[in-house]
């Protein structure tokens, strides 16, 4: 186990130093925003695999697997980023048995399982051979704390070592010594309990001002399709015209879109309640007006 500055330094420093320029890595159709923008700066290609609502579908993993050279794959398994999907026991069973049947390398991004109330097994249990798991606290504690637990493979420890060296020289000491004094407290596990009642308050908010979406599983966040009339709009644009501020699915998409378009809308970033109340409002009453400035194109 390394200790590193938050998840994005660990996916850094696993691309860095496990994967070359020209390597292929599967994910999820949608992913993480900044994962694309690292495996972009280091010339590694992302396969888009399709899924459903827990995620990649091993059938169509495994016939990519056939098809071409893959030498990993990316999977954020407990409210993803940014569809908010969760995959079950039996999903994280059936990809690892891909992965030890191709030999790759997986990188399991848990930073959103302690909102989980009753946490699973991560992938890493079923393929610990070749699987590294990422466990942060920017989420889960403070956003400010920059610490990420870093578990891997024996086989790959003096890589990993070298590769944390070189790009951090080391961790923080004082942001350790800070967490390991939360956790052992057990002020870590207060704050996650407070986090995770404000995050199911915030998503029943949510779900009185959008009701079409209250079968989905809400966290941190909300990815709500968007409607027809505004796919040739900059709706990111449109939307902070009118005072609030949204991502559009454009931003966490690889390979070609799909039909339907969506925006990913934060629950958390908000000060209380009320202003995420009320920016909800905006967005639901910007959906069911005729405003149309297609002079914003995508």
């Amino acid at each position: 186990m390394a200790i590193t500055a938050g998840a994005q330094n660990a996916l850094a420093i696993l691309l860095l130093t496990l994967f070359r320029s020209g390597d292929k890595i599967a994910t999820d159709h949608y992913t993480y925003a900044n994962f694309i923008e690292l495996a972009n700066l280091m010339q590694i290609r992302l396969v888009p695999i399709s899924g459903d609502k827990e995620g990649i579908l091993p059938d169509v993993l495994e016939n990519h697997c056939r098809l071409q050279q893959l030498n990993g794959i990316y999977l954020v398994p407990n409210y993803h980023n940014p569809t908010g999907h969760i995959m079950r026991q039996s999903r994280k069973e059936a990809l690892a048995a891909i992965i030890r049947k191709y030999q790759l390398l997986a990188i399991e991004d848990d930073i959103y399982g302690f909102l989980l109330e009753k946490p699973s097994l991560p992938l890493a249990h079923f393929a610990p051979d070749h699987t590294c798991y990422i466990c942060s606290l920017s989420k889960s504690i403070c956003s400010g704390l920059r610490i990420a637990y870093l578990t891997f493979p024996t086989r790959f420890a003096a890589d990993i070592r070298r590769g944390i060296y070189n790009v951090n020289v080391k961790t923080a000491s004082l942001n350790s010594e800070i967490a390991k004094e939360l956790i052992y407290s057990g002020t870590a596990q207060k704050i996650i309990q407070q986090k995770r009642i404000e995050a199911a308050a915030r998503s029943e908010i949510c779900k009185s001002y959008f009701p079409e979406i209250a079968a989905q599983t809400l966290g941190f966040s909300l990815w709500l399709p968007l409607p027809e009339m505004f796919y040739g709009t900059d709706f990111e644009h449109l939307a902070q015209k009118h005072g609030i501020s949204v991502c559009h699915s454009h931003r966490f998409l690889v390979g070609d879109a799909d039909a339907q378009q969506y925006l990913r809308i934060a629950l958390s970033s908000h000060n209380s309640k009320e202003e995420l109340s009320h920016g909800l409002s905006i967005l639901r009453d910007l959906f069911t007006s005729d405003i149309h400035e297609k002079s914003f194109c995508i």
